[in-house]
């Protein structure tokens, strides 16, 4: 059985985009087990990546997935030092 919701802790020594890049891979496995997943981005992490580095790691890696994104993929940004993910079983197949 998988976790319901996992953190994963900033490192400050490690650069901003690899850390996105990381989180967006953990997004990424449990989309492709047709979960739906929110997630928390810490706001020092979204605010450093140029927004189109964040829409290529996030959006064009993710949306080869699954058509609908939008419905499998809920995106917060908060004041945190960890990134979060909520998942929950898909009730209609993406």
């Amino acid at each position: 059985m998988m976790p319901s919701s996992q953190q994963f802790p900033i490192h400050p020594d490690c650069p901003a985009v690899i850390q996105m890049l990381a989180f967006s891979l953990e997004i990424r496995a449990y989309l492709s087990k047709n979960m739906s997943v929110d997630v928390i981005i810490p706001e020092s992490i979204f605010s450093t990546i140029p927004s189109e580095i964040f829409e290529e790691l996030v959006f064009d890696n993710l949306s080869q997935l699954t058509p609908v994104l939008d419905k499998a993929l809920n995106i917060k940004v908060k004041p945190s030092d960890y990134f979060q993910i909520n998942l929950h079983a898909n009730k209609d197949p993406l």
